[in-house]
């Protein structure tokens, strides 16, 4: 298998398709990008886990996407307190709702305060100016100047943890099989959270994730440290964009969904 030339099952030109397809709608078109993934590989909506919540921008659109459980994780404590609100205010209004239509809606959400690596205990975080860039991993000084002369950080002490431990300490009696999809923005971090939850990826469906197209942070690794990880493990790039300067988003789907034929050709 080629990871890099593993791109062929779902168009380059996605969202664009997606935004023409509700070219009235004043929303995010990525979320109109993966209403059409989800359809096409018939991907239950059971849950998702989002590792690097910030503060909760993307609970409007998981609610939109239909997913009854959301967990989001964010290491900063300042930034949890307000994604924290987030999330309170985004139960109570499913409480509402239900409340108001005389049935249970089952949609809830969950918010971790700790970093996810693989390891648990107390890690070091690069806290930095723009606190959405921080990471476990050192950034490096003059790699973004497409933002900032500098990138000013300081270091704090956070609570760590695995996935697979995050998994198992989550409330409502959620397991592994409450969950479908696994989104990632850590910053460079990623590929150590895939290591600590191999038993969590042997029932996730979807993993998209943020991946570095430069070298900003010390050691991270690259696109194709992702392809063959995550080929070890069953899953197939379904899908790779462009999420800014110097990022890209990569998908990857379990390989028992894609039918064979596809996978066939996207092997070649």
């Amino acid at each position: 298998m080629k990871p890099e030339n593993s791109y062929k099952i779902i168009p380059a030109n996605l969202m664009q398709l997606a935004t023409k397809r509700n070219a009235k709608a004043n929303l995010d078109p990525l979320l109109y990008g993966y209403q059409i993934l989800l359809e096409k590989f018939n991907i239950s909506r059971s849950g998702v886990i989002h590792l690097g919540g910030h503060i909760g921008e993307e609970l409007p659109m998981y609610a939109a996407l239909g997913f009854r459980n959301v967990v989001m994780v964010e290491p900063l404590p300042e930034e949890f307190k307000i994604m924290q609100t987030r999330i309170d205010d985004y139960n109570s209004t499913f409480i509402s709702l239900s409340s108001f239509l005389g049935e249970e809606i089952r949609m809830k959400a969950h918010g971790v305060n700790c970093a996810i690596s693989d390891e648990s205990g107390l890690a070091k975080i690069y806290r930095t100016e723009i606190s959405s860039l921080s990471s476990l991993t050192k950034p490096v000084k003059g790699q973004f100047s497409d933002i900032l002369d500098s990138l000013a950080y300081g270091e704090l002490s956070v609570p760590c943890k695995t996935l697979d431990q995050l998994i198992d300490e989550l409330p409502n009696s959620w397991t592994n099989k409450d969950f479908s999809y696994l989104r990632m923005n850590i910053q460079g971090s990623e590929l150590k959270a895939l290591k600590g939850g191999e038993r969590f990826l042997k029932s996730i469906l979807l993993i998209d994730l943020e991946a570095n197209t430069e070298m900003r942070y010390e050691d991270i690794p690259t696109r194709y440290d992702f392809d063959s990880y995550l080929n070890e493990h069953g899953f197939t790039p379904i899908l790779s964009y462009s999420a800014g300067p110097a990022i890209a988003n990569v998908l990857y789907l379990k390989s028992k969904l894609i039918p064979e034929h596809i996978l066939s050709e996207t092997n070649d």
